[in-house]
Formats: structure tokens, C-alpha cells, sequence
């Protein structure tokens, strides 16, 4: 009986790989599984931006016209050199100073004519972890740090914020995991990781571990960074809810190669910008990164130019949005003019776009009284009620 199954088990497969084998020889089947492919070089095993990839592959996958293909890379220095020299890398997750370190490095010629943005992802707070012996980053001075591997982002952006500092230490460079090791065993007297918070490897250290995170003052470091905070709802282990910890962050950035608009290869990229717009709602839901609430894909980056597909996808977000809200105004016209004034009744359009949304969920909180617009707030969600304030804005802008 045994052999039997075996046999009968042994002449499926092979009936598959047959199959397998028959397919591969066909072209059309080698172009079919090939042409939609995009390659998205994200971070290292353990970040937030693999985590994110793998995000974008779930929520953005669709059949053979798209399929996104998440890889492990080695930091933001050598993702870009990656998108610009590796064969099938399409999209990197970069750090935003990261172009500003290859121009004035002067690395890489007309970096700024093939390198763009599709969009700003969240902030990556800096995490500067220590033994807990240490109270200020300059108690750090002269002291063994690790900056991470020399071609990351963590290297990168660790001496450029030490420089800022004035703070001169003693660099080692070591993998993360690598890094925390030799840091518990007083190896080493602190590491710096520049990751979406919380960061796995910092949130399992224990409390027995000896280990502090160091505040960074954002009043002593440049202006490409932005102030931050670390809490303990992140790193329950390190910080005491009443004592969150300053710090900054730098902008994550998901970049691609500026292929001209008769090369094919930019045609999978084009699809994926699209579908990331059209479907960005998906990666709000419960089973995605947190991290993806932080995104807003119409904000600008400075320094930066945005893939001219990008732009016309935000382009036509935005058309759409304000036509949503047009529909959606039909309700508030009852009562409300949208361009002259009624009585005592406010003109919608005249209001600040961001007063109008707190003001509708104000009435839906119940901090603001009024039976009608209670009603009418609490029938509308985030979304509408942005919409709402596009299309009453565009009125404003366009002096209606």
C-alpha cells in the first residue's frame, strides 16, 4: 500500500514539473510572469521598511499586470546605488538625506536627473541606545559608538548628526543585531539605529538589560530633521510614561530610477505609482504597519523632484476628491451657501480648510451643540469630510 501511494504521489509531481518545464519554454508565459514585475529594494531583515515592502506587495499585487517584489538591502547609501547600478532593482526605501550626502560627496554625476521620488513615507526616529551609565549624548564623547555598517543609512545619518553635535567619538561599525551584543556585553558604549519606532530590536531588550536611549535636543541639530519623540508606549522597557524621550527623525522616501517615457522599463513603475494612489486605503487597515497612518501622499519633499507619474496620480487623487466633495456638498447647501452669505449662516467656502474638518468633528464629538450638524457629523467619515473641504477650498482658490 505504502508503495503504491508513493508511486501514485511521485506521478503527480512529475506530472507538474512536465507541465513547469513546458511552460518555462513558452516565451509568451516567460513575458507574461515577467513584464509586470517591479523590484522594491527596502531595508534589512529586521526594519520597519521591510516590514513596509511586504506591505506594499500585499496591498498592491494584482495578478501578472503588477506583482511587487520585496528585498532585503543594506541601507539607504547603498539602495541608491542599487536603483542606479543593480540589474531589476526598480524602487528603493531611502532615507531623504540621503541625496543631499551624495551631492555634497559628489559620488554619483547628475544624481538629481535620474533619481525621484514617488512619495514621502513616515519619519525614522533616531535611536541612539546606551548603557545606562550614560545620561547625555555628550557623556558619549571619546567613547566606542556604533554607527552601523559603513554603506547604511544608519552610518550615514549617525556622522552627520554627531558632526551637528560637536560630538567626537570613537566609531565601530557593526550590523545592528551585531551592535546590541556587544553593547550588553560592555563592548561598546552605545549604537545608533535610524528606524520607524518601535524598533524590534530595541523594544525586546529587557529591563534587565542595563541599557538607556539618549535624548537628541532638535535645537542642536540642522533643519533636515524633525523633531521627534520616543515613548513608552513604544519601548515599555526603556522609557517611563512620564518621561518620554526627545529626539529626530529623517524622512523615508520611496524612490525610483527617472527612466525616459519610451523605455520600457518604466512601465511596470508607472503601474505600481498608480496603484499606490488608487489604493492607498488599504494600507490604513488593521493588518498593515501603523507606520502607513503617518503617510500623506501629496506632501511635498524638499529637496526633491517627484516622478512625473506620481505627480499626475496625485493630480488626478486630488480631481477626484474634490469631485467627491462636490457630490457630498448637496446636503450642506440645504442650509448653507457655499459662496455668499445667508443670514447668520456661515459661507462654507470662505472657512480655512482645516477649521471646517475640526469644526464638523467637534459637532460629532459633541464639543459643539447643534441638532443638524450633530446629525450631519456623525454621517461623515475622515475621509468625506476631507473631501468636503477640497471642494470648498477649490471654490475659495478659484474666488467662487
Amino acid at each position: 500500500m505504502g508503495s503504491s501511494r508513493y508511486c501514485i504521489l511521485l506521478t503527480a509531481v512529475c506530472s507538474l514539473l512536465v507541465t513547469g518545464a513546458e511552460a518555462q519554454e513558452s516565451p509568451g508565459q516567460r513575458q507574461l510572469v515577467n513584464d509586470g514585475v517591479v523590484r522594491l529594494m527596502a531595508g534589512s531583515y529586521e526594519s520597519t521598511d521591510l516590514r513596509m515592502a511586504v506591505d506594499l506587495a500585499n496591498a498592491l499585487d494584482d495578478g501578472y499586470d503588477l506583482r511587487v517584489i520585496p528585498m532585503v538591502g543594506k541601507g539607504s547609501v547603498r539602495n541608491v546605488e542599487d536603483l542606479l547600478y543593480l540589474r531589476g532593482v526598480d524602487i528603493a526605501m531611502v532615507q531623504s538625506d540621503v541625496l543631499d550626502f551624495y551631492r555634497r560627496n559628489d559620488l554619483i554625476s547628475n544624481i538629481d536627473g535620474r533619481l525621484r521620488y514617488i512619495t514621502k513615507l513616515s519619519n525614522e526616529e533616531v535611536h541612539v541606545l546606551a548603557r545606562a551609565e550614560f545620561r547625555e549624548i555628550d557623556d558619549l564623547a571619546g567613547r566606542r559608538v556604533s554607527f552601523g555598517l559603513p554603506e547604511s543609512g544608519d552610518f550615514m545619518t549617525a556622522g552627520i548628526l554627531f558632526d551637528s553635535l560637536g560630538v567626537t567619538v570613537d566609531v565601530v561599525t557593526d550590523p545592528p543585531e551585531r551592535a546590541i551584543q556587544l553593547l550588553k556585553t560592555g563592548e561598546i558604549d552605545a549604537m545608533v539605529i535610524v528606524d520607524g519606532a518601535p524598533v524590534d530590536l530595541i523594544k525586546d531588550v529587557g529591563v534587565d538589560a542595563e541599557l538607556t536611549l539618549l535624548p537628541l535636543a532638535p535645537s542642536r541639530i540642522g533643519a533636515s530633521y524633525a523633531p521627534a519623540t520616543l515613548t513608552s508606549d513604544e519601548y515599555p522597557n526603556l522609557i517611563k510614561s512620564y518621561a518620554p524621550i526627545e529626539t529626530v527623525a529623517v524622512s523615508d522616501v520611496l524612490a525610483a530610477y527617472n527612466w525616459a517615457e519610451d523605455n520600457e522599463r518604466g512601465r511596470p513603475v508607472n503601474h505600481f505609482v498608480e496603484r499606490l494612489f488608487a489604493h492607498y486605503e488599504k494600507l490604513l487597515g488593521p493588518s498593515y504597519h501603523p507606520k502607513w497612518r503617518d503617510v500623506d501622499l501629496a506632501e511635498e519633499l524638499q529637496g526633491w523632484q517627484r516622478l512625473e507619474a506620481a505627480d499626475t496620480a496625485k493630480a488626478q487623487v486630488a480631481l477626484a476628491t474634490v469631485e467627491y466633495g462636490e457630490y457630498l456638498s448637496l446636503e450642506c447647501v440645504a442650509c448653507h451657501r457655499a459662496t455668499d452669505a445667508a443670514g447668520a449662516i456661515p459661507t462654507i467656502a470662505a472657512l480655512p480648510s482645516q477649521y471646517f474638518v475640526n469644526a464638523l468633528k467637534s459637532y460629532r464629538d459633541g464639543d459643539r451643540l447643534n441638532l443638524v450638524m450633530q446629525d450631519v457629523a456623525f454621517s461623515l467619515d475622515e475621509e468625506q469630510m476631507q473631501a468636503l473641504a477640497a471642494y470648498y477650498q477649490q471654490l475659495r482658490e478659484n474666488g467662487q
